[in-house]
């Protein structure tokens, strides 16, 4: 099932069930069903892989084993823990994905809320946390990791059978055991999300703000209530170029008036194009819901990492690749491709591949091995996605992905990309379309011709701006400054 077949049975199911019905926690809970359907109908086809232990880092486990231990001691002891300073007026939600490295520092970064937080910190009192198993101990700002301590016996969906909801996803044969298995996982990370905000914000009354990315996180929107139960406005940073098409932004048809409970306040997005996509199906009737402002972390990579040229003229292969993976997803049954295999059995002296890993894609480095079993000529390394995408852009002078939206931060740095298969020809049609990136069904032939030819660099209607000054802006027409 491709992208377009998801978007279009998801809007089909939403105009055919009564989602007012669907409640968790006395609010529309659509929003949580919907990105479940997101998760279920885009794995539909492709299938799944076991997670192996090695894919986890040694810090990664040591912090899981301490994290369920706290968790037992807190449930058994019934203890409401707050680590929450009572003047703290800001909290920013990261994402254990989004810390990455930044050459000549040991401490990570967050590239979505360190640029926010930078502009912030000296004028509020704001405190950071990190959402998930952090891979990592040490921060360039001090961030907090935010355990879930349990869910509630209380909080569960309601109304799902007056809905219609299993009575429509029958009639499109879509596996209702699997859906009622990821919905139920889905409502415990919400429970818990939403206790753990509850606790967080109890012996603070000052609270206004919240920033986090990835909104659509079951978990994240249990913070989002908690937030709004407590008055505090909730607003979300744009963490990458997908949402065009992205089921999570796109085409909801059945907004109620006033928006979704469950959803962030305002959005903070990187250009126009993409702040008119979350008008139209957020607003309810709102104003005011989005502000521009950019994609700073470009600029803000540069406070702390000097870049003069994209590619360092001296490197060994006058033709370094940057291939993005990605999992598979929709009609992706690999992450790397028959076509690339049959170029690198080539003896290619010029090219060299570098396999970047996406960080939620735990199992990409046991596809990377299976290489080294291959007869094959060219020579290839992989990177994990923890490694700043600034930082790997620097080191290529060509870009190659499935349909990953680094094409468009590849475009910032004037490193050309080719597109394969059948998500990228419609995710981005007007692109390849007006040559700004290049496209292939999937064959040696126009990799090869890709490597050598003359690529059209012209700005794209998703073209983003990195620009501190943008950013401040739109932090200034958000948060008010103190007198």
């Amino acid at each position: 099932m491709n992208l377009s077949e998801v978007n279009l049975q998801i809007s089909r199911i939403e105009l055919s069930v009564d989602i007012d019905e669907i409640t968790i926690n006395g609010l529309n809970g659509w929003p949580i069903v919907r990105s479940v359907l997101y998760s279920l109908l885009a794995t539909k086809d492709n299938k799944k892989e076991k997670i192996s232990p090695l894919s986890f880092t040694a810090y990664q486990i040591r912090r899981k084993i301490s994290i369920n231990f706290t968790k037992s001691i807190l449930r058994k002891k019934g203890l409401k823990k707050s680590n929450l300073n009572y003047d703290t007026e800001i909290i920013f939600l990261c994402r254990a994905s989004h810390q990455v490295s930044i050459k000549g520092y040991a401490p990570k970064f967050d590239r979505v809320l360190d640029p926010v937080f930078s502009h912030l910190k000296s004028a509020r009192h704001c405190q950071m946390y990190v959402l998930g198993i952090p891979k990592h101990k040490k921060y360039f700002f001090p961030k907090k990791h935010l355990a879930r301590i349990g869910k509630s016996p209380d909080i569960r969906f309601m109304g799902l059978a007056n809905s219609g909801l299993e009575k429509e996803l029958l009639i499109r044969k879509i596996d209702l055991e699997k859906f009622q298995g990821l919905l139920a996982r889905a409502e415990k990370d919400f429970g818990e999300g939403y206790i753990s905000a509850k606790n967080l914000f109890r012996t603070n009354k000052r609270m206004q703000y919240i920033f986090t990315s990835v909104w659509y996180a079951p978990e994240t929107m249990g913070y989002i209530s908690a937030a709004h139960e407590s008055g505090v406005k909730v607003v979300e940073v744009q963490h990458a170029a997908e949402i065009y098409n992205h089921p999570m932004y796109f085409e909801w048809l059945k907004t109620p008036v006033g928006g979704f409970s469950l959803a962030p306040d305002l959005f903070m997005m990187w250009n126009e194009k993409c702040s008119e996509i979350v008008r139209s199906s957020f607003s309810g009737g709102r104003k005011n819901m989005t502000s521009v402002v950019g994609y700073p972390w470009h600029d803000f990579y540069k406070l702390f990492n000097k870049i003069n040229n994209p590619l360092n003229n001296k490197l060994q292969y006058s033709k370094r690749i940057l291939f993005t993976l990605q999992a598979p997803t929709f009609e992706s049954k690999k992450r790397i491709p028959d076509f690339v295999i049959e170029f690198m059995k080539q003896d290619r002296s010029d090219v060299h591949f570098n396999f970047r890993c996406h960080p939620n894609d735990l199992n990409a480095r046991r596809e990377i091995r299976e290489l080294d079993y291959l007869d094959l000529k060219t020579k290839f390394e992989f990177t994990d996605g923890d490694e700043d995408l600034v930082e790997s852009l620097t080191h290529c002078n060509f870009h190659v992905t499935a349909y990953s939206t680094v094409c468009f931060e590849a475009q910032i740095c004037g490193i050309p990309t080719l597109l394969f298969g059948s998500e990228s020809a419609e995710l981005y049609r007007h692109e390849i379309e007006s040559g700004i990136f290049q496209w292939t069904e999937g064959n040696v032939d126009a990799l090869e011709k890709f490597l050598v030819s003359e690529h059209n660099m012209s700005e794209s209607r998703q073209s983003l701006v990195s620009s501190l000054k943008l950013l401040q802006e739109g932090i200034d027409q958000i948060i008010p400054t103190k007198p």
